[in-house]
């Protein structure tokens, strides 16, 4: 299950990486459930959560409430009725001891908070908003900024975050990466920067490539990163770290994440390095529906159920009814298991 247009993460990595899954896997989009339909019995893996809306989201909970009850033919990855997303995971990881730093929204009391800090939104996975703000000063004239350029709804998601140094003695910053998919771990990449926000890999050289592969192979965060996936309540996801010592730091879980990079772009000798995970991914994904019956079609939502889950407005919107009776750009029709 993905947001309309949010479908590539999945796509690509079939297409590319694993074109023997294109008969196992079904992209569906939460706004075709806008309307009433039958569900296919298989796993349903809940994505995106972390960018919708309150109405989607209530909607997600009671499709996942349904389908889990619809019987032994179906299974819920995610239920979005207890996944914690970027605030509130945040939140407890800190009251936990997991993490050294706090999170705040924009309109919370800031006594305690610890500079620097740095402004981003809690519904994207782009990255900070701002540089490192030193004190209340630059961060209060930050603020004024935002009242110029940001509109007072997307204000609302907007989080302060203290910042942690987590870079070496030579000021390089690592950020490891492992998908969680059901039961299985599989350790994707470890990216290196000098940028405190590591969003691309700027550093490569052969001691690195040696580095990411020991990480691969022997993955030593193994019991601090599940613990991580448990407290988030997440069954499908990619979760973002680095290490202080011998502690990970959680940045975020991304409930839709980019499976496997896009292969065109890719030397030969990235290509191999990446072999490992995709196979892994592949593996696991195809493990998922293990031990599931095979069921008929099940009537999980009705227009009773729409009508109090989802506005009016946008139910009835001839727009949207358009819109969501197409077919997905994707897929084959699914064999069993429902992405």
């Amino acid at each position: 299950m993905v947001t309309a247009g949010a479908q590539r993460t999945v796509q690509r990595f079939v297409t590319q990486w694993a074109p023997e899954l294109a008969d196992r896997l079904e992209l569906d989009w939460y706004e075709r459930w806008l309307l009433p339909r039958e569900a296919r019995g298989g796993v349903y893996i809940f994505t995106d959560l972390e960018v919708l809306a309150p109405a989607q989201r209530r909607l997600a909970c009671e499709l996942s409430r349904r389908l889990t009850a619809a019987g032994p033919g179906f299974r819920v990855l995610n239920d979005p009725s207890r996944v914690l997303c970027r605030y509130k995971l945040s939140q407890r990881l800190s009251e936990l001891g997991v993490n050294p730093y706090r999170t705040y929204r924009l309109d919370e009391d800031r006594s305690r908070l610890r500079f620097p800090v740095f402004v981003r939104c809690e519904h994207s996975h782009a990255g900070s908003l701002s540089p490192l703000l030193n004190n209340h000063a630059a961060l209060d004239a930050f603020i004024r900024r935002l009242r110029w350029t940001v509109r007072p709804q997307r204000r609302r998601g907007l989080l302060l975050t203290e910042f942690v140094d987590t870079g070496d003695e030579q000021g390089i910053y690592r950020k490891y990466s492992v998908m969680r998919i059901g039961r299985h771990l599989i350790p994707r990449h470890v990216i290196f920067s000098r940028n405190w926000m590591v969003k691309q890999a700027e550093l490569d050289d052969e001691a690195k490539s040696a580095e990411e592969a020991r990480f691969v192979n022997e993955f030593p965060h193994h019991e601090q990163v599940w613990r991580a996936f448990e407290v988030a309540g997440i069954d499908y996801g990619r979760i973002d770290y680095a290490m202080l010592g011998d502690r990970v730091v959680v940045w975020e879980i991304n409930t839709n994440p980019t499976l496997m990079p896009d292969r065109r772009n890719l030397t030969q000798e990235r290509i191999e390095r990446l072999m490992i995970a995709s196979t892994s991914q592949a593996s696991a994904l195809a493990s998922l529906d293990e031990g599931l019956p095979a069921v008929g079609p099940v009537r999980v939502l009705g227009w009773r159920d729409l009508r109090w889950t989802v506005p009016a407005r946008m139910a009835a919107s001839w727009r949207w009814r358009s819109r969501i009776k197409k077919p997905l750009p994707s897929a084959k029709k699914s064999k069993g298991e429902s992405t």
